[in-house]
């Protein structure tokens, strides 16, 4: 009886150890399975990867992926190339500005560019810089209308100069005549931010420049109608 008596004691130490095994194994493998803080997002694939935009990039894609990188004839600027994209016209590439992201489009010959070190704009000139495209930009600090900024414009130009002069709601233009030279200024203001272009050729070239003006005018359009974001 004794024997038996230790035979089942042993049989049941030994049940006991194995229903001990079994549950541990079930909770380790179920409800009692180490889980990961489900409050912290899963790691993105390589096609969700973030990335951060360059600050003299277009904040939004543009109609093609071709460009081209002009070199900056700034001798230290921020950028030693200055980027422009191509257009349906072959004639032209298009220009936005990385920190007030205006756009226009610029004569493919015009390839002597440069930035100043605070990237508010850029100039693009001619091999024999006859010709000249300035473009620039700034914040509005002064409170500024269309009116005051056409008024100091028209007192630094001089009336007598003026030869054309048109206007809009937020822009206006005004051409003149200075050193044998045409000079075409179209400016765009708002509360924030005030976008400024100026070509300017000489008068012998006037008709050939008559539809070049009439290209780069109608392309140019202020920051804040772009879609870009603007970083100024």
């Amino acid at each position: 009886m004794i024997i038996m008596k230790n035979r089942e004691r042993t049989i049941m130490k030994k049940l006991f150890l194995f229903l001990q095994i079994i549950l541990l194994s079930i909770y380790m493998t179920g409800c009692g399975e180490v889980k990961s803080d489900t409050s912290a997002p899963p790691p993105l694939s390589s096609s969700q990867a973030v990335t951060t935009p360059s600050p003299v990039a277009p904040q939004k894609e543009t109609s093609n992926n071709n460009f081209v990188d002009l070199p900056n004839t700034n001798t230290h600027p921020g950028s030693h190339f200055i980027r422009v994209y191509t257009i349906d016209n072959p004639n032209y590439y298009k220009y936005i500005n990385g920190r007030y992201a205006y756009s226009l489009s610029i004569p493919a010959s015009f390839s002597i560019v440069f930035q100043p070190d605070n990237s508010d704009g850029c100039s693009f000139s001619l091999p024999d810089k006859s010709s000249k495209l300035s473009v620039y930009g700034s914040h509005n600090t002064s409170s500024d209308t269309i009116d005051s900024v056409f008024t100091r414009d028209i007192s630094h130009i001089g009336v007598n100069s003026t030869k054309f002069i048109d206007h809009g709601d937020n822009w206006f233009v005004i051409s003149w005549i200075k050193n044998d030279k045409i000079f075409y200024r179209k400016t765009f203001v708002s509360n924030e931010y005030i976008n400024t272009m100026e070509l300017s050729y000489p008068i012998t070239q006037k008709d050939a420049f008559n539809d070049i003006v009439s290209t780069i005018e109608e392309s140019f359009i202020p920051g804040w109608k772009t879609g870009y974001r603007i970083l100024g």
